[in-house]
């Protein structure tokens, strides 16, 4: 089961990170720059960890929008019969960097990581990214900017895979039994240029030191 939840997350860099998400990122990355630096990033992760993130999703423009009712469209799209007995909240999120051609972020606070999970695997067993939009963890500012560096630098260095599960970065070079990597600061990227991975070790290898 725990191969079969592996194979169903992994995304391939160079296929479901395309061109277009990336550009999304790229605004909520920009409107992580106007925040102060000097915040508690393990308070706002916890805080974030049971949301999920929809970006490119349409946005009703000449009339209010009901948010819930958005959430509720997309929770059918993934298959739920009762999409909003998951849901505690939603909103759009207002950057101030903002395209006006390009839908505002949704982010969904749902009852619990398990539920967030759930709706995470129903993004990712299905093809809804080919539609232009994308559900993802909601992660901190650092996680958030941690994530688009791994993906560039996967794709400078020949890894495959690169997701998140339960907020934490991970790394895997490729198909098989080969190790996978927690990424938790920068650094961590450095040292898998010079680190042997175990060719019979198929369990997690946390690189950061634990605090």
């Amino acid at each position: 089961m725990a191969r079969l939840w592996l194979f169903l997350t992994l995304f391939l860099v160079s296929s479901v990170y395309s061109l277009k998400e990336l550009e999304l990122e790229d605004i909520v990355e920009k409107e992580y720059t106007t925040r102060s630096v000097d915040y508690d990033d393990e308070t706002e992760q916890q805080a974030r960890f049971s949301n999920i993130i929809v970006t490119g999703w349409p946005e009703e423009k000449g009339r209010q929008e009901n948010t819930m009712a958005v959430v509720y469209r997309i929770g059918r799209r993934l298959k739920f019969n009762r999409p909003l007995d998951d849901v505690l909240g939603a909103r759009r999120v207002n950057l101030r960097l903002r395209d006006p051609n390009v839908p505002r972020p949704i982010v969904i606070r749902l009852r619990s990581p398990i539920k967030r999970g759930q709706w995470c695997f129903a993004y990712n067993t299905g093809d809804h990214f080919k539609q232009k939009w994308y559900l993802n963890e909601h992660l901190s500012q650092h996680n958030q900017k941690l994530l688009r560096d791994t993906k560039k630098w996967a794709k400078q260095h020949g890894w495959k895979y690169v997701w998140t599960r339960d907020c934490i970065v991970r790394i895997k070079k490729g198909d098989g039994a080969g190790a996978e990597y927690q990424i938790k600061q920068r650094e961590d990227l450095d040292k898998l240029l010079v680190l042997e991975v175990n060719a019979h070790s198929n369990q997690t290898q946390p690189l950061s030191n634990d605090k």
